[in-house]
């Protein structure tokens, strides 16, 4: 089974997006904060990562800093998920190495549908045909 890491202070959002991504086939890792998250990232070494942006957009830069300086990490998509990602920080965040941004709220299928497109090697199982499109 593919793990996922999920770094987002919203426990309810955290609550729905881990049931959406065991849907998905994978084994959720989870925390609220990004110091914990990166030495779970470490730790497991999961297949992608999502990273609550609107913890602190400082975070978010110093994170994916963070995990593509590890060797462990470097090459882990990371997917940022946030209220106010403007197109300015949806750019930068891609030109520092991030696979993806989504604005939230968001509906699930757009968030399967990110993954799937940037993240075909991963073969995600077609969520759309189980939750309709």
């Amino acid at each position: 089974m593919k793990k996922a890491l999920l770094i987002e202070q919203d426990s309810d959002l955290r609550a729905s997006l881990t049931m959406f991504l065991e849907l998905a086939n994978f084994a959720i890792v989870d925390t609220q904060d990004s110091v914990t998250g990166l030495q779970q990232a470490i730790a497991l070494q999961p297949e992608l990562i999502f990273f609550d942006l609107d913890i602190s957009l400082a975070e978010g830069h110093g994170i994916l800093y963070a995990f593509r300086s590890q060797s462990k990490t470097a090459n882990i998509p990371v997917i940022f998920i946030g209220e106010n990602i403007t197109d300015n920080i949806h750019q930068e965040l891609l030109n520092l190495g991030a696979s993806g941004c989504i604005g939230k709220p968001f509906n699930f299928i757009e968030l399967f549908r990110l993954g799937k497109k940037k993240l075909p090697e991963l073969k995600l199982i077609d969520l759309t045909d189980l939750m309709g499109s």
